[in-house]
């Protein structure tokens, strides 16, 4: 129940990182530097998704 929190909280810290470094780009740069870092970002969510989705199966399987 334990590492399942910590999991839960270290997802929500990573896509609140994520966010906040796309809103920086949105914000204070231009529209190619705006492309690159839209799709770096949809990168980054697919990491940690298909990083938690390990991480559920490694918890179930404990």
């Amino acid at each position: 129940m334990k590492k399942t929190l910590l999991s839960i909280l270290y997802c929500l810290a990573v896509v609140a990182i994520v966010s906040a470094i796309n809103l920086y780009g949105v914000l204070f740069e231009d529209m190619h530097w705006q492309h690159q870092q839209h799709n770096d970002t949809i990168h980054l969510y697919q990491d940690s998704l298909q990083y938690y989705k390990r991480e559920l199966v490694n918890l179930r399987k404990l």
